[in-house]
């Protein structure tokens, strides 16, 4: 959470969060999604890349599903 909250103190465009959801307690995962999805409808860009397909299902506007390393 640490590191999520030293990038966004930059204010970038796009943000690429990369399994940032895997071993969060469900509680800190919803707070830290609520606050991208905010910043999405704020204009910002984010990249989630997850394996949660059910984080994938409910936060994701458009999605792209990668297989072998491939899509």
């Amino acid at each position: 959470m640490l590191a999520v909250a030293s990038i966004l103190y930059m204010k970038p465009d796009i943000i690429v969060l990369d399994e940032s959801t895997t071993g969060q307690d469900r509680g800190h995962l919803k707070e830290l999604l609520a606050r991208m999805k905010k910043l999405n409808e704020a204009g910002k860009t984010i990249i989630l890349i997850s394996h949660d397909m059910d984080v994938v299902a409910e936060y994701t506007s458009r999605t792209i599903v990668m297989k072998d390393g491939g899509y």
